[in-house]
């Protein structure tokens, strides 16, 4: 089955490396497409596919929907399979038979991963990344790729989210997208689309709290099993005079509904340790 992974990047020194080895192991280099938002330099190695986009306008949310959008509609034309991630969204790949994969749209279980003392990767489920990214046909998606009106079934495929992986890394990467969020288009900044990429420094000092206040549920993370979509999604639907709309599914929360829920991801990403 041919298969196509595609992304969209602007600056990622950091986190471009890692998703590029990670996702070598499943795809081959004329295979992964990634889009050049205007970076100051080109990180993209030889054989990758390279799309470049100028970035001399405010940054959108509603333009870089469209944009993937549009492309992976193109590729489905000659792919029987896509999946479209950020660069710091690494899904485990390892098993996956695509061909058994019965939904037309495929949910990951998305996780905030870090390494613990014994340099485990550990994971906390977080509703906000149990994205649909893996597809046959293209998913109807929000701003962010984070919900779509497909139906989720069991949630058994892992994505890591490794955004708050290395603190300081992470610090230094969100320094960055704070000023993408600065030079945001202002309609879409008052409405508050992707307000959270400036508040990053809040949010990696809260994550890394939350770690430290959950020590001794770290040292017994358990391992994972598929996840069941209502424990993550909950669904709303809206209905007119003559027509009820298809159900969204959208997240129930972020990683803290869980209260110190932890599971043992090492096996799936061993790259990382």
């Amino acid at each position: 089955m041919n298969r196509f992974l595609l992304t969209m990047q602007y600056d990622e020194s950091l986190m471009l490396p890692f998703f590029l080895r990670h996702y070598s192991q499943y795809f081959r280099a004329e295979n992964i497409f990634i889009i050049d938002h205007g970076s100051r330099v080109n990180l993209i190695p030889e054989g990758f596919n390279r799309i470049y986009v100028p970035r001399d306008r405010p940054f959108s949310e509603v333009a870089r929907l469209d944009l993937v959008q549009k492309i992976t509609q193109g590729l489905l034309n000659y792919y029987d399979f896509g999946i479209y991630a950020d660069c710091d969204e690494l899904i485990a790949l390892q098993g996956v038979n695509f061909t058994s994969l019965a939904d037309e749209v495929t949910y990951v279980a998305g996780f905030e991963v870090f390494l613990n003392k014994s340099n485990q990767i550990i994971g906390a489920l977080n509703p906000h990344e149990c994205k649909p990214l893996i597809f046959k046909k293209m998913p109807n998606w929000s701003y962010g790729f984070h919900s779509s009106n497909a139906k989720p079934s069991i949630l058994n495929i892992p994505m890591a989210h490794i955004r708050y992986f290395d603190r300081d890394l992470s610090r230094d990467r969100l320094l960055e997208r704070r000023m993408v969020h600065m030079n945001m288009d202002v309609v879409e900044a008052s409405r508050g689309i992707a307000v959270h990429w400036g508040d990053g420094d809040k949010d990696l000092n809260d994550f890394y709290s939350y770690i430290d206040s959950h020590q001794a549920n770290i040292s017994v993370a358990k391992p994972f099993s598929g996840i069941e979509w209502n424990k993550v999604f909950n669904i709303s639907t809206s209905k007119g005079l003559y027509v009820q709309s298809e159900p969204q599914f959208h997240a129930k929360g972020d990683y803290k509904i869980f209260d110190g829920e932890f599971y043992n991801l090492t096996k799936f990403f061993p790259a990382l340790t």
